[in-house]
């Protein structure tokens, strides 16, 4: 037994169970945003050059010109949480936290 009252067994147990609560809260939490938005399956050649052009990408290395912050962004409908969104100027999915070349700050 420890001078805190717990053996060392015990404390590891309890170590181990905060810390799988913690990494279910932190999936939780991201499970609202999708991981990818790149699908093209079914858009035509064009679109798909058009995606290029622009140098869509699904995570923005810009700070602060992510697409929800666009004014062409179009979010997913309520109640589809985990979705991509779309976009005004490109065809196909748009990833919320993600960027492209044609990115217009919301007023």
């Amino acid at each position: 037994m420890t001078r805190a009252g717990l053996t060392r067994r015990e404390w590891l147990r309890g170590a181990g169970i905060g810390l799988v609560v913690l990494g279910a809260a932190s999936c939780k939490r991201n499970a609202t945003l999708p991981s990818s938005c790149t699908d093209t399956t079914g858009l035509s050649n064009a679109d798909i050059q058009a995606r290029n052009a622009l140098a869509y990408a699904d995570s923005s290395p810009e700070p602060g010109k992510e697409c929800s912050g666009c004014q062409q962004f179009i979010a997913a409908p309520e109640g589809a949480e985990g979705k991509c969104g779309s976009c005004k100027l490109l065809k196909g999915p748009v990833h919320p936290k993600g960027y492209c070349r044609g990115f217009a700050a919301k007023a």
